[in-house]
């Protein structure tokens, strides 16, 4: 699969990929890779972060307990997902937006979470926040 833009996004978006491949290869890096909810096991990641005091943190911030149960919300930025999988588990309707294509950081591994978890109310969506596909 080829991503979704050519050019100097596409070349940043492998660039991210790449380091974040190597990060999670330095044994020093351990703690930083888990605070970052980077681990190469996506779906674990999303549980990890959707039960974690930094989501629930999030949601204060966002004012979620005000949102109606399926609420419409867009992730920008969504990297691997695991923002977009903790609302689309709280019933909302979500939509992954991000320009990487990739399966360690990207919407590949979205996309591979959404289907584990069998998260129907997530969608992704090759993009940049600049210019919205929709």
């Amino acid at each position: 699969m080829r991503d979704c833009y050519e050019g100097p996004q596409a070349a940043e978006a492998r660039s991210w990929e790449s380091a974040v491949q190597w990060l999670r290869a330095q044994p020093s890096m351990e703690q930083v890779v888990r605070e970052s909810y980077l681990g190469e096991d996506v779906v674990a990641e999303a549980a990890r972060y959707g039960a974690s005091e930094e989501f629930r943190a999030t949601c204060r911030l966002l004012g979620a307990d005000r949102l109606p149960a399926s609420a419409r919300i867009l992730d920008l930025g969504a990297g691997n997902g695991i923002a977009a999988a903790a609302f689309a588990r709280l019933g909302h309707e979500v939509v992954a937006l991000d320009p990487d294509e990739s399966a360690t950081v990207g919407l590949r591994a979205v996309r591979a979470m959404s289907a584990s978890l069998r998260l129907g109310c997530l969608r992704c969506c090759c993009g940049f926040a600049q210019r919205l596909p929709f």
